[in-house]
């Protein structure tokens, strides 16, 4: 399978201008439609979407950015969310299925799930570990980031010095 994944580094004091430069008619056509959003963008993402996957709703994160051919909407969606906690859930299922042990729920529910950093991937883990029954504890250098991640998905919450 052939691809290409171009990288920009875009700094802006407007979180938004680097997501609309993105999506706009100029670059997005060099996408093949479809866009990856990294740190620090992933939350402004949700706002330069015309429609936005409840998932990534939910989250409050967009990490992928693909235009609609009908209509030429962008729709946001958060990977994010699956794609790791499927993976941290994978693990352990083979960890306990080598014990021989059998596994009807997620291994994370009922535990406790340390999440450091609050931003758009953070909150993506948060939420997944809450779906799955388990609780994030939250440790972050920035408080207020913290506290909205802590009160949205009712994890215990730490501060970090840099």
């Amino acid at each position: 399978m052939e691809f290409r994944f171009p990288c920009w580094s875009m700094i802006s004091r407007n979180s938004l201008e680097p997501i609309q430069a993105l999506t706009s008619q100029v670059f997005f056509p060099l996408f093949d439609e479809t866009c990856s959003v990294g740190i620090p963008h992933k939350e402004a993402a949700v706002r330069c979407s015309d429609e936005v996957h409840p998932l990534a709703k939910s989250i409050g994160a967009v990490n992928t950015i693909v235009r609609r051919p009908i209509d030429g909407k962008l729709i946001g969606y958060n990977t994010d969310c699956e794609a790791s906690i499927t993976a941290i859930e994978d693990a352990l299922r083979e960890r306990r299925v080598a014990n021989g042990e059998a596994l009807r729920t997620s291994p994370i529910a009922g535990k406790t799930f340390a999440l450091v950093g609050a931003g758009g991937a953070g909150r993506a883990l948060a939420f997944g570990a809450k779906s799955r029954g388990a609780q994030a504890v939250i440790f972050n250098r920035i408080m207020r980031e913290q506290r909205c991640l802590q009160m949205q998905f009712q994890g215990k919450l730490y501060h970090m010095n840099a």
